[in-house]
């Protein structure tokens, strides 16, 4: 059989832009901060789980947010990443003072990027923490 090709409509505004463009061709910048977030135990009561084990004996997985910048990565659970000093992200700055201002500006962004809706997600919400 023949499958309708006609594309699916979202019934809301999409928030941000897609980033399979970067998935396609890793060369590809933005200076845009990129969201991150799951759902883990906060899925309507449940929580997410790896695959392949049997459903019992499959760890929980905790909810998380956290916002990636050009040179910055902030995880909500008080995570904060240098990824040009640190590239595999083994030694959190979270608890080093030298990093408050750093570690409220991504805060703040990270707040910004989850509470925005639609176009205002697409014209770039907390670009100034690269």
């Amino acid at each position: 059989t023949i499958l309708d090709a006609t594309p699916a409509t979202a019934p809301h505004a999409l928030d941000g832009g897609s980033i399979l463009p970067f998935a396609r061709n890793p060369r590809r910048r933005s200076l845009r901060p990129l969201l991150h977030e799951t759902v883990g135990n906060g899925a309507r009561g449940g929580a997410n789980t790896r695959e392949g084990k049997a459903r019992n004996e499959q760890p929980r997985v905790p909810a998380w947010r956290a916002v990636r910048t050009t040179r910055w990565l902030y995880v909500d659970y008080k995570e904060l990443y240098d990824l040009k000093g640190d590239p595999a992200q083994l030694n959190s700055l979270a608890g080093d003072p030298r990093r408050r201002v750093r570690l409220r500006t991504l805060r703040r962004i990270l707040g910004d990027l989850t509470r925005c809706a639609g176009r205002e997600c697409q014209e770039g919400v907390g670009t100034a923490a690269r």
